[in-house]
C-alpha cells in the first residue's frame, strides 16, 4: 500500500518473529496437535466473523448522515476492506480507516464520512475498554493471583488514552493539529488544510450531539465486541478444549485492548500471540492450546484479510471505469 513506511515494516518483521519464537518456544508438535482438533472446523469461524463485521458495519452507519446512508451490504464490505487493511498491511492499524472513510465520502462528503469514522473509532473503544472493565472485575473477584494490578493498570491507561482523546475532538482535535503544522510552514495549500480540519472539527461536534444515533451506534458495538467474544469461546469448543464464556469474555477483552494499545505495530504481530498465551494461562488454558488459538485466530485473520483485499480491489477497478 502506498505510504507504508519503512519502520513500519521493521515493526511487523519484529513482531512475526515474536510469533514464530513463541511457537519455537511452546514446541511446534504440541501446537499443532491442539489446532488438528479443529478440522473443518475453521470453516465456520470465518464465518463466524461476519457477525462482527455487520454489527460494525451497522454501528458505522447510524453515525452517517441519515438522507444519504449507504446499504448495510455496501458499508459491510466497505467494514470488511478496512479490516483487511489493517490487518495485513503496514499501516499501523489505521490505514483501513483513512480507506472507508474515503468511500464513504462520496455520498456524505468529506467532512461528515471523516466525523463519523473517527466517532467510530472513539464508541469501538470505549465498547472495548467496557468489556475490559467487566473482565478484569470478574478476573479479580475470582482469582487469588497477583496480575489484577498490573491488568489494572493497563485499563486505567487506556481508559486515560480514550478520555483524552475524546476531550480533544470536543477542543477541535484536527484543527489544533492543523495550526501546529501552520506554525512549520506557510502557502495555499496549508490554508486549504486548516480549513478541511475546521470543517471536520465541526462535524465531529455536531455528531456529538445527535444521542439517539450514538447510544444506537454504541449498542452494535456491543453485539459486535460480544460476537468476538463468542469466536474466542468457538474456537476452543471446537478444538475440544472447551472454557467456559467467562474466560472467552477476559482472553479476547483484555487481548483487544492490549493490541489496541499498540496500534504502532502491524496486525499486532505479535502482541496478540503474546497477549492470548499469557491470558489463556491466567484462566487455566493450556499454553500450547493457547498458542494455536493464537493461530487459528490469525489464520482467521489472514483468509477473510485477502479475500477483503481482493474486494478492495475489484472496487478500486469498478471506481475508476466509472471515472473514465
Amino acid at each position: 500500500m502506498k505510504g507504508a513506511k519503512p519502520w513500519l515494516l521493521a515493526i511487523g518483521l519484529a513482531g512475526l518473529a515474536a510469533c514464530i519464537l513463541l511457537v519455537i518456544d511452546q514446541g511446534m508438535g504440541d501446537v499443532w496437535q491442539a489446532m488438528a482438533g479443529l478440522g473443518w472446523g475453521f470453516i465456520l469461524i470465518v464465518l463466524w466473523r461476519t457477525l462482527s463485521l455487520v454489527t460494525a458495519a451497522q454501528a458505522w452507519r447510524c453515525l452517517l448522515l441519515a438522507d444519504a446512508r449507504p446499504s448495510l451490504g455496501r458499508m459491510s464490505l466497505w467494514r470488511w476492506i478496512c479490516e483487511a487493511i489493517n490487518s495485513l498491511l503496514p499501516v499501523a492499524q489505521i490505514g483501513g480507516d483513512l480507506v472507508r472513510a474515503r468511500l464513504a465520502g462520496a455520498s456524505q462528503g468529506a467532512a461528515a464520512s471523516g466525523a463519523a469514522v473517527v466517532v467510530d473509532i472513539t464508541l469501538n473503544l470505549l465498547m472495548q475498554c467496557l468489556f475490559a472493565l467487566l473482565a478484569l472485575a470478574v478476573f479479580i473477584g475470582g482469582s487469588g493471583t497477583g496480575y489484577g494490578g498490573s491488568l489494572a493498570a493497563t485499563l486505567l491507561l487506556s481508559a486515560g488514552g480514550i478520555a483524552l482523546f475524546w476531550a480533544l475532538q470536543k477542543r477541535g482535535l484536527f484543527g489544533l493539529l492543523a495550526r501546529f503544522v501552520a506554525i512549520i510552514g506557510k502557502g495555499a495549500s496549508l490554508d486549504k488544510t486548516l480549513a478541511g480540519a475546521e470543517s471536520l472539527d465541526q462535524a465531529i461536534r455536531s455528531l456529538y450531539a445527535r444521542p439517539g444515533d450514538l447510544a444506537t451506534a454504541l449498542f452494535w458495538h456491543m453485539l459486535s465486541t460480544a460476537s468476538r467474544v463468542g469466536e474466542v469461546w468457538l474456537i476452543l469448543f471446537l478444538m475440544g478444549r472447551p472454557a467456559s464464556l467467562v474466560a472467552a469474555l477476559i482472553i479476547e477483552s483484555l487481548t483487544a485492548l492490549l493490541r489496541t494499545a499498540a496500534f504502532l505495530v502491524p496486525g499486532g504481530l505479535g502482541v496478540q500471540e503474546g497477549s492470548l498465551l499469557a491470558l489463556g494461562g491466567l484462566v487455566g488454558i493450556a499454553p500450547e492450546a493457547a498458542l494455536a488459538m493464537a493461530l487459528i485466530k490469525r489464520g482467521r485473520e489472514i483468509s477473510v484479510g485477502l479475500m477483503g483485499l481482493l474486494a478492495w480491489g475489484a472496487v478500486k477497478s469498478i471506481y475508476a471505469s466509472i471515472k473514465k
